[in-house]
């Protein structure tokens, strides 16, 4: 990518064709997170897996000049043959095609993720920018900043011995769950959290527990070196992008199945994960039968 980006200035002159960096050969990693303006055409060999990753490959392309997309389609795939017969109607409607993401808005763990996330952003974005507006035009230099793990503490201390507004932590968690969206929008609550009790406790101990690692007055810590020293599994550095989330978990099969009352044959679920990966990248479609499942319970 370095490479790629390029030492050239604006208004210099091209380098040799042979000592410049004229295409790359790539996976499907060169679709997310890959911003370089040089790149004017890309040539899919065959179709992506997903629709999604189709989008964004092509979308690296033409940002600053013009650019151009060709799908190079697979002979033998009869999704790729079936894009090709149908190209205008399949490209009009690309993106109706992309699945949902598989996330639950309300789930704990996404909101337990994000706390953090939003702690910061109260600080620095709302508490800070008060601050500094209601300082004297003489002493704005002076005014309450949150660079450093101190200054959480320091705030955190004063807003609990003030006892109001529900103090640190019922100020952190106000915001907090009006940024999650916990009473809806508009009139009609639309949107509006199932069990908004629960979650409104759920909030102010996580909130609680966060505020409890800021333990020193006097921690000189910046903020970005205090949350990766303190981060564990359960409490994470505030994400700096929508691509900072957790590794994926590991999914194991269960080896009862509760409702038939009955063990699991797990060479019965390794194929029929099979198939679900198959129908994901619309690889059944190539193949006319699939082996029939085993299912039977295990003989131990």
């Amino acid at each position: 990518m370095e490479r790629a980006e390029g030492p050239g200035q604006p208004g210099s002159g091209f380098p040799a064709l042979g000592d410049s960096l004229r295409n790359i050969v790539a996976t499907s990693a060169i679709s997310h997170g890959v911003d370089v303006d040089k790149f004017n055409a890309m040539f899919f060999a065959g179709l992506p897996a997903d629709i999604a990753e189709y989008i964004q490959a092509s979308s690296r392309v033409g940002r600053t000049h013009v650019g151009f997309s060709m799908l190079i389609p697979t002979p033998h795939s009869r999704r790729d043959r079936y894009v090709v017969e149908t190209h205008d109607q399949f490209h009009r409607f690309l993106e109706r095609m992309i699945p949902p993401p598989a996330v639950q808005r309300w789930a704990d763990r996404a909101i337990r993720r994000i706390i953090p996330s939003l702690l910061q952003a109260y600080l620095c974005g709302v508490v800070e920018q008060e601050a500094f507006q209601a300082a004297p035009d003489d002493a704005k230099d002076s005014a309450q900043g949150f660079r450093t793990a101190s200054a959480v503490k320091t705030w955190a201390d004063r807003m609990s011995a003030s006892r109001t507004g529900g103090g640190a932590v019922g100020s952190v968690a106000d915001f907090a769950l009006d940024a999650i969206g916990l009473e809806g929008r508009h009139p009609g609550a639309i949107g509006a959290a199932p069990h908004a009790a629960h979650y409104r406790d759920f909030v102010e101990r996580q909130v609680s527990i966060i505020l409890e690692l800021f333990t020193h007055r006097f921690d000189p810590a910046t903020l970005a070196n205090f949350w990766t020293v303190k981060q564990s599994e359960s409490i994470r550095k505030p994400m700096t992008s929508l691509r900072d989330v957790d590794a994926g978990g590991v999914i194991q099969a269960a080896t009862r199945d509760p409702w038939r009352e009955r063990r699991v044959n797990l060479e019965t679920v390794r194929q029929v994960m099979r198939i679900i990966r198959g129908q994901s990248r619309a690889i059944r479609s190539d193949v006319d039968a699939e082996p029939n499942l085993i299912d039977m319970e295990d003989p131990r």
